[in-house]
């Protein structure tokens, strides 16, 4: 069954902390402030470079019960939001904010990989959804210290190539196995066609179950790079197709 618990506002919003670690070819998990009950998370003041894609948005739910097994989370963006790139956009690592119970053993272990892929325009439910995997991280062991809010770094660059500006697509992160006492982070702006969870029945879109929540905290460090394929105007995975 699905859960979840609203965090309680504060007066002021915190900023978690002053700076990031990010994964540099491993995981990082970077605990945030378990004081703050209402947080502002300033990604893009922790790195003075490059550019952020996905849902850096104020934290306003923490949902329990969701990690199954099999389990998998999709973000949609589209790279011109946040990144003023030229031509197209380069994925570093992708994250996500996840919630570590009191009751769990520490040192927590689980096991996770991420994506990058095209979104596809559906013009029977009128949005975009899920399309064909551009690049795919291997699956990586992540581990836990203590209870808390943290921030999940998973590496995918070095898998990437250079994304063409003008589509949309989606982040990814997948989950294999339950994780009871885990609960995903969210904000307090709910959109439609946003946010797709597959648990074993095929993709769904959160709002139209749970429209009363936000959407998923996920986002990626992106940098700009030259285009892909020079002139030509097809998706980018309909492009990487050809040489395949």
């Amino acid at each position: 069954m699905r859960r979840w618990l609203i965090l309680t506002p504060l007066a002021l919003m915190f900023l978690l902390i002053a700076g990031a670690a990010f994964a540099d070819g491993q995981p990082v998990a970077t605990p945030i402030d378990p004081t703050a009950e209402i947080l502002h998370y300033d990604v893009q003041s922790t790195v003075p470079t490059g550019c952020f894609l996905g849902n850096l948005n104020a934290v306003a739910w923490n949902v329990t019960g969701w990690f199954t097994g099999q389990e998998a989370y999709k973000y949609l963006f589209h790279p011109w939001d946040n990144c003023d790139c030229q031509w197209g956009f380069w994925v570093g690592n992708v994250h996500i904010l996840m919630n570590f119970a009191p009751e769990n053993n520490y040192p927590y272990e689980f096991d996770c990989y991420v994506d990058l892929e095209d979104a596809l325009w559906d013009p029977a439910v009128g949005c975009w959804v899920p399309g064909i995997e551009d690049c795919v991280s291997p699956l990586f062991t992540v581990t836990i210290p203590q209870t808390g809010l943290y921030d999940i770094a998973i590496p995918l660059g070095e898998f990437c190539d250079c994304a063409f500006m003008d589509y949309w697509y989606f982040l990814s992160f997948h989950f294999p196995d339950p994780m009871p006492g885990v609960g995903l982070i969210m904000d307090d702006s709910p959109t439609p066609c946003t946010v797709y969870n597959d648990w074993g029945a095929g993709w769904t879109d959160l709002y139209s179950t749970f429209s009363e929540i936000g959407n998923l905290i996920m986002y990626a460090e992106a940098t700009c790079c030259d285009v892909p394929v020079d002139g030509d105007d097809d998706s980018w995975g309909k492009v990487k197709s050809i040489f395949r």
